[in-house]
């Protein structure tokens, strides 16, 4: 059994944890510091890990590749003479661009972590020479991998600037803004240091200027389009009902033609042909307002005709006179229809009914 120290960058923090489980079902001790945080006592530990580690693992992907702390950590091992396994984890590394001092170590191909790559990890793992003794005395540790902006925060802090001081901030603080990764974080310590007190005049104004202006290599925000109208449509907040002429024909005939043919058909045990003219004209205006009203919307004409049943029930029980059925259905389903209609409208236009 081995004890395994494994450099990984955070943002391969899954792809470490899948190889850690599997060197530890291997029956290995293995270390990485998933639960350490920032700062020099969290870089003296990692160093005291690796001094106390049979074997460097090393994470090959991009991330890792790139990362000043793992490129620190192979450093040190390297000094101590560890012995030193890299695992490749991820696509699209180029052996050949590797630094000299990986690329002459034999890596163990780990991107498909199945059985084949297991057995070769496994066999690599078993092959790695014994780890020699630390050296004596110990080679001085490398600096914790603090970044830049850290740094220019800490001066930013200082109990007093002078003017070329000042200037130097400025300067470093421009080159942070092309760092499209880190431009956001540039512009907060360019508001940190425009609040001092100490603050030279054409250092301000210097600042003014970059804080007003944006990167050049920076892109602009996208503009995020906004949806178009539907035909038809009406708009949140638009009292306007739009409804095609046609469609409002269309209603208006429907309309006419039912309610003409509702108010003769109340009046069929009528004698007076009169009266039924008189009902199916009542009942034929009504129908048309409403149809041209709604202009055939489905939930609209809903609504119209919850008005006429409820402005014909409504007329039928206050009168209790001849004939008061008929009345009902001219007079009250009549008006609550065209009313019924008109509050469908004003509800689609608020509500955007398509």
């Amino acid at each position: 059994m081995s004890r395994i120290f494994v450099s990984y960058n955070r943002q391969s923090q899954d792809m470490a944890r899948t190889l850690v489980g599997d060197l530890e079902d291997m029956g290995h001790d293995v270390w990485f510091d998933h639960e350490l945080s920032g700062g020099q006592a969290w870089w003296g530990r990692i160093l005291a890990e690796i001094r106390d580690s049979d074997v460097f693992v090393f994470l090959l992907d991009a991330e890792s590749l790139n990362s000043a702390a793992c490129r620190r950590e192979f450093g040190y091992a390297s000094v101590l003479g560890k012995p030193v396994l890299p695992v490749l984890v991820a696509e699209g590394i180029s052996t050949s661009l590797l630094p000299p001092e990986l690329s002459l170590i034999q890596f163990v191909d780990y991107r498909k972590q199945d059985r084949k790559s297991g057995l070769a990890l496994a066999r690599a793992l078993g092959s790695v020479p014994r780890a020699k003794p630390l050296p004596d005395p110990l080679p001085s540790p490398p600096a914790a991998p603090v970044s830049y902006l850290g740094d220019l925060s800490s001066r930013i802090e200082a109990a007093s600037l002078s003017s070329e001081e000042q200037k130097s901030l400025v300067f470093d603080l421009r080159r942070g803004l092309r760092d499209l990764k880190a431009a956001n974080d540039t512009r907060t310590l360019l508001v940190k240091l425009r609040s001092r007190r100490d603050l030279f005049a054409a250092t301000a104004e210097e600042i003014d200027e970059l804080l007003g202006s944006r990167s050049p290599s920076a892109p602009a925000p996208p503009e995020i389009p906004r949806p178009q109208p539907r035909a038809g449509v009406p708009q949140r907040g638009s009292t306007t009902l739009k409804i095609s002429p046609d469609k409002r024909r269309l209603g208006a005939f429907i309309g006419i033609v039912a309610g003409a043919t509702l108010g003769a058909a109340v009046l069929t045990g009528n004698t007076r042909a009169g009266d039924k003219l008189f009902a199916a004209v009542i009942a034929g205006v009504a129908g048309a307002i409403a149809g041209a009203v709604t202009g055939m919307h489905v939930r609209v004409t809903l609504i119209a005709l919850a008005g006429f049943f409820l402005g014909f029930g409504v007329w039928a029980l206050a009168d209790s006179g001849e004939f008061r059925f008929v009345r009902a259905v001219i007079l009250g389903g009549g008006a609550g229809s065209v009313l019924g209609a008109s509050i469908g409208a004003v509800l689609r236009a608020r509500q955007r009914w398509p």
